[in-house]
């Protein structure tokens, strides 16, 4: 009996060490991917996101997750890049000192990309798919940062009021290569009739270049925003609040119909390609989002003024639909008369000028007896303003 005991325990062993072995590769890969939620030896980069990594403090690398994207690296100019030369004379490193090429940029890559080794496993690639190696703490480390930012996101606050959801993170240890909405108020502003209003601009915007937003631009939005403000000032002081509540300039005379948004990121294209060069921040849009008096009775005035001239366009429009339809009775009506009369005439013959007089009487139906009597006829009256040069010619003789 002791004997079959010892068998059976030997047989479990053996099974759970033959199980265990086979089964080692993946228990390894689900220990690597915990390591990688926690930036130990490695770091889990999501797509559309690039972090950067730190050797005792100082800058290493950045890795990144971008289906069709890669680091530039030592690559060679793209034609996009090639077709920004000023002239023939210029020089490929001329070229890159004024368009601010760098190795960390973003660039588009067609065919296949290079992958970490271990990416390409049998039976575990897929689970280690995504994880990048960082190095051997302490002295490897993924580079955190302190970013806050407005979401263009709206939700309700404790009063029931609809507003954009400010959200912060302390310990952020990635940045986004995709494009993201960020709402962004810029206060202070006047307009040309010298209204002080507040602003909130909608900027759609990405990094090109991780190594320039995260070191070369401390807190790279407040810096975009730095770039931007004065140029924003002048453009709003520009147009009246009416013009910047509607995104839209009104047709003149001397001047077209202008959409604000257009020339708000035409009026921003330099600081754009600056932001783009110098942070690694490319802004594909930007656009006033809301527009608010800063003075709360003058928001108030505004308000009303708006819904009364919303109403007063509403009643124009039913007035002048009414207007129509009268027109369309009055010309339906005189078709009538013209018609019917035009049978009287014809019923007359040569006598028409008793028809004439008909016409002019007050009589609603004609009737006549005896031998060769026409039939009766109905008589319309005649719309208020009618004369008798709207009756029928007098037949000739």
């Amino acid at each position: 009996m002791e004997n079959s005991v010892v068998v059976v325990l030997a047989v479990a062993f053996k099974t759970f060490i033959i199980c265990f072995v086979a089964t080692l590769p993946y228990w390894l890969a689900v220990a690597v991917v915990k390591l990688g939620e926690t930036d130990t030896l490695f770091t889990k980069n999501e797509e559309g996101q690039a972090k950067a990594i730190k050797r005792n403090g100082k800058f290493f690398k950045c890795v990144m997750s971008l289906q069709g994207h890669d680091f530039r690296g030592n690559k060679s100019l793209t034609l996009e890049e090639k077709a920004k030369r000023k002239d023939t004379n210029e020089t490929e490193d001329e070229l890159k000192a004024r368009l601010g090429i760098d190795p960390w940029d973003i660039i588009p890559v067609t065919g296949e990309q290079k992958e970490p080794w271990w990416w390409n496993l049998p039976l575990t690639g897929n689970i280690l798919e995504g994880l990048h190696w960082t190095g051997f703490p302490p002295a490897a480390e993924v580079h955190k940062y302190r970013f806050s930012w407005v979401a263009s996101e709206y939700g309700k606050n404790e009063k029931g009021e609809l507003v954009a959801r400010r959200r912060e993170e302390e310990d952020i240890s990635h940045i986004l290569i995709q494009d993201y909405s960020y709402l962004v108020a810029i206060d202070g502003m006047e307009t040309s009739e010298g209204v002080p209003v507040n602003l909130k601009l909608l900027l759609i915007a990405r990094s090109v270049n991780p190594y320039k937003s995260l070191f070369v631009a401390h807190r790279w939005l407040d810096a975009v925003v730095s770039q931007i403000w004065s140029t924003v000032r002048i453009f709003t002081g520009k147009y009246t609040y009416q013009e910047l509540y509607r995104n839209k300039k009104e047709k003149t005379p001397d001047e077209a119909e202008v959409d604000l948004r257009e020339a708000l990121q035409e009026s921003l294209k330099e600081q754009i390609e600056w932001c783009r060069r110098e942070y690694g921040i490319a802004i594909r849009v930007s656009k006033i989002q809301s527009v608010d008096p800063a003075d709360k009775d003058y928001r108030e005035l505004s308000t009303k003024k708006y819904k009364a001239e919303r109403e007063a366009e509403v009643i124009g429009i039913v007035a002048e639909a009414d207007a129509k339809a009268t027109e369309r009775k009055a010309k339906a009506a005189k078709k009538l008369i013209d018609s019917t009369f035009g049978k009287m005439h014809k019923l007359a013959g040569n006598e028409g000028v008793k028809w004439l007089g008909i016409k002019d009487s007050k009589l609603t139906t004609y009737v006549e007896s005896g031998s060769g009597a026409k039939p009766g006829i109905l008589v319309p009256a005649a719309p208020s303003g009618e004369t008798a040069k709207d009756s029928p010619e007098k037949p000739e003789k």
